[in-house]
């Protein structure tokens, strides 16, 4: 081999090392990834990604530790998730435990999603190499612009039926758009509001005037008020004199005596009411006897 051939092939020798290494760095600074730092990788589970790619950042706190390595689905479709898979440097694992949350979040004007992560407290375990991240599904945009659609429609809706009754005020049509456009009948309209006030006011006078004439127990009403209380007052002496036994009704309805003394007049066995009946009619009989008292009945 000539020496022209060697320096060729020495020339293209470095010229292909040095292109793997550019490539290589190119590929390492796209994954976040350094030559010295190892990377720990973690799993997150979304229902949606909202256009998250592979490659797409990974922040801890706001500053970038990783990248997305992959996103795939469930190997079972019962499974309603996503599962992505990240890689973080190793030197900022120790900062991702059991209460760090993962996000999608939306990076600049251009709308690159990417992973933001918090840091967990030391109060918490540290999430194991491979573990799953607890994670947040972002915000449906797509569906909340395609609901908002509907709340401008209602509210175009409305505004033309504003619209409408505005134009309907403005012709004096109604009930307000004469008030608004024919001053005289404004100007009756009000005298009369005010004079059903005025009408309502002495109604309400008058009858707060008649309540307390009652109370007082002026006029027929307020003395019929009166006589039917003081009534049910000596009804409720009564029966209260009537349960303590006073009285004859009291003794009639609480003492036994009086039952077994008319029980023994009216027979009881003795026939002392019939003999007492006997006697009185053989004493005024008209028409003899003597006041001999007739024979008792056996």
């Amino acid at each position: 081999m000539s020496r022209g051939d060697q320096r060729t092939f020495s020339v293209g020798l470095v010229a292909v090392v040095a292109l793997v290494v550019i490539a290589a760095g190119v590929f390492l600074v796209g994954n976040e990834q350094s030559f010295w730092g190892g990377r720990t990788p973690y799993r997150l589970h979304f229902s949606r990604t909202n256009g998250l790619l592979e490659g797409a950042p990974v922040a801890l706190n706001g500053v970038s530790v990783g990248s997305v390595v992959r996103m795939r689905f469930s190997a079972d479709p019962v499974d309603d998730y996503v599962d992505v898979k990240i890689a973080v440097s190793s030197s900022v694992s120790p900062r991702v435990r059991r209460d760090t949350v993962g996000k999608i979040q939306t990076l600049g004007l251009l709308g690159d999603k990417y992973i933001e992560l918090n840091a967990g407290s030391l109060a918490e375990e540290p999430v194991e190499p491979g573990g799953l991240i607890r994670s947040l599904d972002p915000v449906d945009y797509e569906g909340l612009v395609s609901r908002s659609g509907d709340i401008v429609t209602n509210a175009i809706e409305v505004t033309g039926l504003l619209r409408q009754v505005l134009t309907d005020i403005n012709n004096g049509e109604g009930l307000v758009g004469r008030l608004v456009s024919d001053q005289e009948f404004g100007r009756q309209f009000a005298g009369n509001v005010g004079r059903a006030v005025a009408n309502l006011d002495s109604s309400a006078a008058r009858l707060d005037s008649l309540l307390t004439r009652v109370e007082d127990g002026d006029g027929a009403l307020g003395r019929t008020l009166a006589n039917l209380d003081s009534a049910a007052t000596n009804v409720a002496e009564v029966t209260q004199q009537v349960r303590s036994g006073e009285g004859s009704l009291g003794r009639l309805v609480y003492d036994d005596s009086l039952y077994e003394n008319a029980d023994r007049l009216v027979g009881g066995g003795s026939g002392g009411f019939w003999r007492l009946l006997g006697r009185g009619v053989a004493f005024f009989w008209p028409f003899g006897g003597g006041g001999q008292p007739l024979p008792q009945p056996q």
